[in-house]
């Protein structure tokens, strides 16, 4: 799944990140795991608090499909 940050005035991604859902085995047990990556932020709207904002609601939204 990918997520976007979309500015509105010019129709610009501003930042991404993704997560690919996957599954570990550790001692015949299997574990539901989130990986995240694909992240990036634009230049021009780098410091505005993006990257945090996207990796909480990607936590809030999966934490219950897997562990992160």
């Amino acid at each position: 799944n990918c997520y976007f940050f979309v500015e509105n005035k010019t129709q610009e991604i501003a930042a991404t990140m993704a997560i690919s859902h996957r599954e570990m085995i550790k001692k015949n047990i299997l574990l539901p795991i989130g990986i995240i990556g694909g992240v990036a932020t634009a230049r021009s709207h780098r410091g505005k608090n993006l990257f945090t904002q996207l990796l909480k609601h990607i936590v809030s939204t999966n934490t219950s499909k897997c562990g992160l």
